[in-house]
């Protein structure tokens, strides 16, 4: 399994601090002492504000990754697991700003203001056996949690988007020669050439879905996951407490969806199966959500390199991740 990469943007947004500061203060009532760009956001910008309360500061662009956007649903059922659960191992929900909303747009982004949790993450820091093993349980108490319909998010349906998106990047690859720069003639030469097995992934993807959407078993079982407890979205606190932040993309679907992330941990997959009873993992649903991580990340990485204009440092950093991720999986 792979899982070292984590798609994140390594430079700033497209905005001044002095626009940031106004905007905080207009929206939150805020005077931020400052704002610290984090390289942590996946598919979006994170900043540490900095003021009497420390605050996280999250902005995306609508289509920079698959599924990337916030979306009012989903803020209601991260408010539900906080408030009605009481579940406080995970991030607080987006503060409402004085617009009324939760979800704003700050210059060309889309922008939500969470409270900050001290700590490292995962990525950094490592699970001890006791954070895999309160990660495990934190994961059944979500799993065992039942959302009223209103507060539940989408429901899974074994999509072959991917599948679509990783077809379309290919086929433009043959569009764009006399326009593109270095590191986007770089990635045009490895999609060509390693087209076939490329084709192949996409297939085996197409077909185990249809497989999954036929077997009306699974939807019976479904429980609402996080869908990416990876180590990019686990913080360690000085207090030694796991919490899952990111919170914007739950999902009802098998337990899979999260367990395919928990399966590096085994003492987290052992504390799961203690709270849960004895649970034996499906291999086609595991195998569904590798193939789905695979493609995702070649055509996030992908698009973002050929589609976006960023900068030489984001286009190279992009570049050197996708690399790494295609090695992973034997694909360089």
């Amino acid at each position: 399994m792979n899982q070292a990469t984590i798609n994140t943007m390594e430079t700033k947004a497209n905005i001044t601090s002095r626009e940031m500061g106004q905007w905080l203060h207009t929206q939150y009532s805020l005077k931020p002492k400052r704002a610290r760009f984090l390289p942590y956001g996946e598919c979006g910008w994170v900043y540490l504000v900095e003021a009497d309360t420390n605050y996280v500061l999250k902005l995306t662009q609508p289509g920079l990754c698959t599924g990337s956007g916030f979306k009012e649903s989903i803020i209601k059922t991260h408010m539900a697991l906080y408030y009605d659960y009481g579940i406080r191992q995970i991030s607080e929900p987006p503060l409402r700003a004085n617009s009324g909303q939760y979800i704003n747009q700050l210059g060309e982004y889309e922008a939500i203001l969470l409270p900050y949790i001290e700590g490292t993450p995962a990525l950094e820091a490592g699970l001890t056996e006791q954070h895999q093993r309160k990660l495990g349980s934190l994961i059944a108490t979500l799993h065992r949690c039942k959302l009223h319909e209103e507060e539940a998010p989408p429901a899974e349906v074994f999509s072959v988007q991917l599948a679509r998106l990783l077809g379309d990047m290919l086929r433009h690859t043959a569009t764009i020669d006399g326009h593109a720069n270095d590191i986007q003639q770089h990635l045009i030469h490895v999609l060509r050439e390693r087209y076939p097995q490329l084709k192949k992934m996409a297939a085996q993807f197409a077909a185990l879905a249809q497989v999954l959407r036929q077997d009306t078993s699974l939807a019976e079982n479904f429980v609402l996951c996080h869908s990416d407890p990876s180590s990019g979205n686990i913080i360690i606190s000085p207090d030694d407490n796991v919490y899952l932040i990111d919170w914007d993309t739950p999902i009802m679907a098998p337990p899979e969806r999260d367990l395919f992330h928990l399966r590096q941990w085994a003492t987290a997959i052992e504390s799961y199966k203690s709270v849960m009873g004895t649970t034996e993992l499906d291999n086609r649903v595991l195998h569904y959500y590798q193939l789905e991580w695979d493609i995702q990340e070649i055509v996030d990485y992908g698009s973002r390199m050929l589609y976006f204009e960023q900068s030489d440092s984001q286009n190279e950093h992009d570049w050197s991740e996708l690399q790494d991720h295609m090695r992973g999986i034997g694909l360089l």
